[in-house]
């Protein structure tokens, strides 16, 4: 019998994709078309088996004189995805519906911020250090200040960032610490901050940049579930998910356990899926999510809406070594020119 045991992935990114109504990813479905989540995930998959028919026949003395059963077939995968948090475009992709916008009044950018340092109590070595900084609102984040360096001497300093507070801010979050960037997440503080002291113990987040765009007045601010009668989600869409690549025993140069570094992901691929509505479970923070639905093959996805899929996609799922994972588009994007 086939290896039809089914999985789950415990995924460190996915991106989705909308699908045209022949299973392509076509370059002018525009934006809002792709999805990239690093959210906490868990993706499970299971075969859905057709049991082959069995067929016997007995003689006059009742006795077997003959038995055949046909084979097992494979029909589709049922699936269910597991997000740890809401996220309104994530859902959307996923299961149609609509994302509701904020409608507030932008708040004014921050102004080009302030910087002093000092030689003691820190852990900054000598050199120029680049900070931005943000302001929040409900709805979400304007887009960061103009860049303020300041030069440190020593080997144990600090910096500290002072800027104007932005009437109706609710907080306010700090980018650095690389001169001329990138500007990555350091800190968030609340609305009445008016200064950060960077003592160098935090390491910036490289998966969330210094905002470009601002979205604190209109952005995607929640969710509106599919009207009732009407198929959401007509097409399906593709699913792509990252699992880290952990080495058995007896792997050369590697102890059992550790991430394999030359292929430290697995790429997953399923290149047409149909997805509905699961359980939610609000009883603790972080929100848990559940989609749940089927995987059938496609054979017109092609080389996936990256252009980046090297072998044959028509079969349900796939996988294939990978040396890095969508971390720096996390969020909406269009699609790009397919090849």
């Amino acid at each position: 019998m086939a290896n039809w045991a089914g999985m789950s992935l415990h995924c460190v990114a996915i991106r989705a994709t909308l699908l045209a109504l022949d299973g392509s990813t076509p370059a002018d479905a525009g934006s809002n078309s792709m999805y990239v989540s690093d959210k906490l995930m868990k993706l499970d998959f299971n075969p859905d088996i057709e049991a082959g028919t069995e067929i016997s026949n007995r003689g006059a003395s009742g006795a077997l004189i003959q038995v055949y059963r046909l084979p097992d077939l494979l029909k589709r995968l049922t699936v269910s995805l597991q997000v740890g948090t809401l996220d309104p475009e994530l859902e959307y992709i996923l299961t149609g519906g609509t994302v509701l916008t904020s409608s507030g009044t932008p708040l004014t950018a921050v102004s080009t911020p302030g910087s002093s340092t000092a030689t003691s109590g820190g852990t900054l070595a000598a050199g120029t250090y680049g900070y931005k900084v943000s302001a929040l609102s409900q709805y979400g984040e304007t887009a960061a200040s103009a860049e303020k360096t300041q030069t440190t001497t020593g080997s144990t300093s600090t910096v500290t960032v002072t800027w104007s507070t932005v009437s109706g801010a609710l907080g306010y979050r700090v980018y650095g610490r690389t001169s001329g960037g990138p500007w990555r997440f350091i800190a968030q503080v609340g609305s009445a901050a008016t200064s950060y002291t960077d003592i160098g113990t935090i390491t910036p987040d490289a998966n969330r940049a210094a905002p470009t765009v601002d979205t604190s007045g209109v952005a995607p601010n929640g969710y509106q579930y599919p009207a009732v009668g009407i198929d959401p989600q007509p097409y399906g869409i593709s699913l792509e998910a990252w699992t880290r690549n952990i080495a058995e025993p007896g792997t050369p140069g590697y102890s059992s356990g550790q991430q394999v570094g030359q292929a430290p992901y697995i790429r997953w691929v399923f290149p047409r899926m149909y997805l509905h509505k699961g359980n939610r479970t609000l009883d603790v923070n972080p929100a848990d999510s559940t989609f749940d639905g089927f995987a059938v093959e496609n054979s017109n996805w092609g080389n996936g809406p990256n252009n980046d899929w090297l072998y044959d996609s028509s079969k349900v799922t796939q996988y294939a070594y990978d040396t890095t994972i969508p971390t720096a588009s996390v969020g909406r994007i269009a699609i790009p020119t397919q090849v």
